[in-house]
């Protein structure tokens, strides 16, 4: 599969749209006739970004390298997803223990320690 992007000579990338800017990932055409009626849409209102620019059209080649079960992913965002609820039941007792420490001392400073 082809995959299309423009990069200026500094080495950053169209983020594409009417009014294109350049950064560090930009956008990806999935044809090159999407990318030539990018091309033809800026051209036909007047904009010049590209020829500013010196720009060159890159393609990139995908090309499969590693396949993973879909399973080992699935069970990853569960381990994820596990963890996190620890943390936050882990925060969420923390909170409630320092905030009957703190109503504990407001009663304390009221009432006093009366044994």
């Amino acid at each position: 599969m082809k995959l299309f992007k423009i990069r200026s000579k500094d080495g950053t990338y169209s983020e594409g749209g009417s009014y294109p800017r350049f950064g560090r990932v930009g956008k990806i055409w999935k044809r090159i006739s999407d990318l030539s009626s990018h091309f033809t849409q800026l051209s036909s209102v007047g904009r010049d970004t590209y020829t500013q620019h010196q720009v060159e059209v890159v393609e990139i080649e995908m090309v499969a390298t590693n396949a993973i079960p879909v399973a080992d992913f699935i069970q990853a965002a569960a381990d994820r997803k596990a963890i996190r609820q620890a943390e936050w039941e882990a925060r969420r007792v923390n909170y409630r223990e320092q905030e009957e420490r703190r109503q504990l001392a407001a009663l304390l400073a009221k009432y006093g320690d009366k044994k």
